[in-house]
């Protein structure tokens, strides 16, 4: 017993490690610092953007106002929800089957305003850069794993969906992002309930789930026996990699892709034939017809925004990405949206790129991992080898596929890179971030984004104090969402024949002056009416004794 008691009052005398000691190490060891650096600048970029774009009345998208009233319907706990902005009386659980958006009840009861909304989706599309680029750092080196990460944040899907502000697939995008890399890095239990949520998102993410249970169920059956995994980048050859997942049931893995093949099935199925139409104010699944029209081989063929969007996404997959197994997942939303009749579906613009975006800095990763498997490592020069050894390997470690296969690497990353900034430089991101005001930079929306004066702005607020709560708004885009608490509001293009009490109009889109909003809205639905407010160019005229005049 050498020390005897000495020693016994050492170790009984030895202090427990601190609780913040303990989550310190358990930090280091399962946190990446650089990736969570990297999202919390990216989250901080989008929600200034919309932060930016609320205070400054920029709202090109129908939809904003749309999601704000279905808050709002949920924060009252009124099911099932009627959203008269898309028309009088229009129950929103026909439009699109999107029960993950209850969610958003809560939110918007603590925060009643669109602009809980705009965050509510920054704070969704930030997370979704930390899995991406921890995931991508891991696998293809700290170096390339980094600008992967930079591009995805920077990537044209996410900033083109900020732009036209908020839509139901801003869930989507962490659950990919999370869910693909998890399937990756060999937690498939933990992956599959995160790629199974998407059914509850939108009803064409269905069809996504079932192409990755399809694909996960291939790659499954293709590695058994333990020489390439479920995950689809194990063909580095490395022990590691082949030890997880011999050790793993390829049975089992496949039964999981199974599952999850016949699971996004029946929801898309369940979805557009039952639910939706059982909802729908004319019995029917409204975009059936959206694709059935648009069907035309040849226009298809010829459109050149087609051509572009295909060309952006090459580009951002960097090329090498297409040999990734991964890649086939775009497949189901580029098919509905490249046979759709709605050219906004066509182009990199818009929200319909931002499911695509984890897909795409996935791929890519793998794809570069399936390269750097077979590259050969390149030599440091001999004599910084011979003075630090040690040194020379971190360094390989950080390059990582970029010292294994560099000319390959660089010109992928690089494609990559110039995707996302050349896609995100042609919409209103790309525009508010080099300072050309405008927000939108679309043709048929080019000043819905223009930079508001102090004075405008101030006749904004003041229109929306001075329309009040409890009032059946006759409103345009710009001014919907603005309006929503505690009102009943409509488009102004889609009001039917409902009884309206107060317009309100932003200095966008032609209305004119208040004179000519009262004569406008007398000839449209009659009565009498005057000028409640009406500053820099924001205009709210009321019914008659509606608001005590």
């Amino acid at each position: 017993m050498r020390g005897g008691p000495a020693r016994e009052l050492e170790v009984r005398g030895a202090r427990a490690p601190s609780r913040t000691a303990v989550v310190r190490a358990w930090a280091c060891n399962h946190c990446d610092t650089t990736a969570l650096l990297l999202a919390a600048g990216a989250f901080a970029v989008y929600m200034f953007f919309s932060w930016y774009t609320w205070v400054n009345f920029s709202s090109p998208s129908w939809d904003q106002g749309i999601f704000t009233q279905l808050a709002d319907r949920y924060a009252r706990r009124q099911f099932p929800p009627i959203v008269d902005i898309k028309g009088p009386g229009f129950n929103l659980w026909g439009d699109h089957f999107h029960p993950i958006l209850l969610l958003t009840g809560p939110l918007f009861w603590l925060w009643p305003s669109g602009l809980s909304l705009l965050a509510l989706q920054a704070v969704l599309f930030g997370m979704s850069v930390y899995p991406i680029a921890r995931f991508a750092r891991a696998r293809v080196g700290a170096v390339p794993g980094t600008l992967i990460g930079v591009a995805y944040a920077a990537s044209w899907g996410l900033t083109s969906a900020l732009v036209v502000q908020f839509h139901e697939i801003a869930f989507a995008v962490p659950l990919l992002a999370f869910g693909l890399t998890a399937w990756l890095e060999g937690r498939y239990r933990r992956a599959a309930v995160l790629i199974s949520l998407l059914v509850f998102v939108k009803e064409d993410l269905g069809l996504t789930v079932a192409c990755f249970g399809v694909l996960a169920a291939l790659l499954s059956w293709r590695g058994r026996g333990g020489e390439a995994g479920a995950g689809g980048a194990a063909e580095d050859g490395s022990a590691r990699q082949r030890g997880s997942h011999g050790a793993r049931d390829w049975r089992e893995l496949a039964g999981i892709g199974a599952f999850l093949a016949a699971w996004g099935t029946a929801w898309f199925l369940a979805a557009t034939q039952v639910i939706l139409p059982a909802f729908n104010n004319s019995g029917q699944w409204d975009y059936a017809g959206r694709v059935r029209e648009g069907l035309d081989l040849a226009s298809m063929l010829l459109e050149p925004n087609r051509w572009g969007t295909l060309c952006y996404i090459v580009a951002a997959l960097g090329i090498v990405g297409l040999r990734s197994p991964w890649a086939a997942l775009l497949l189901p939303t580029l098919a509905w949206r490249f046979v759709g009749d709605n050219p906004y579906y066509w182009t990199i613009l818009w929200h319909y790129s931002a499911v695509l975006a984890p897909m795409i800095a996935v791929a890519l990763t793998d794809g570069l991992a399936r390269a750097g498997a077979r590259g050969v490592v390149v030599p440091l020069p001999e004599a910084q080898e011979s003075q630090a050894p040690s040194a020379a390997t971190a360094q390989r470690d950080a390059l990582g596929v970029l010292a294994r296969c560099p000319r390959l690497a660089a010109a992928a990353l690089a494609l990559a890179l110039i995707s996302s900034v050349l896609g995100t430089a042609s919409n209103g991101f790309g525009s508010w971030l080099t300072g050309r005001s405008n927000t939108q930079q679309y043709v048929y929306f080019s000043d819905y984004g223009a930079s508001q004066t102090a004075e405008q702005r101030e006749g904004a607020r003041a229109a929306v104090a001075a329309a009040g709560t409890g009032r059946h708004i006759l409103a345009d885009v710009v001014m919907m969402a603005y309006v929503v608490p505690g009102n009943t509001v409509y488009w102004e293009h889609s009001y039917g024949g409902a009884y309206i009490d107060t317009v309100v109009f932003s200095n966008r889109l032609n209305h004119g002056d208040g004179a000519q909003v009262v004569a406008w809205i007398t000839a449209k639905v009659g009565g009498q009416w005057h000028i409640v407010t009406e500053e820099a160019g924001y205009v709210v005229v009321a019914r008659d004794g509606t608001d005590g005049r």
